[in-house]
């Protein structure tokens, strides 16, 4: 969820880089991936607790989102 503080917490990381990965990554995977995103936005992120926009920008800024598909469940 995005915090009272605007940051990006954990937990919308954690959806979008589901997205990004698929349902092939397994929870403890997606976890390890978390936590190396906010390690590379730095101490000061960690010490936040959530990421700002440049934050954001760095810790992602290895993956390319300009492809990125969003799968919508149909009935």
């Amino acid at each position: 969820m995005v915090l009272p503080s605007g940051l990006i917490g954990r937990e919308d990381l954690g959806l979008m880089l589901r997205q990004l990965a698929g349902s092939g990554l397994s929870e403890e995977e997606l976890v390890t991936l978390i936590d190396a995103a906010m390690q590379q936005a730095g101490a000061e992120v960690l010490a936040k607790g959530g990421l700002d926009g440049p934050a954001f920008r760095t810790a992602l800024s290895h993956v390319d989102l300009h492809n990125m598909v969003v799968d919508i469940p149909r009935e």
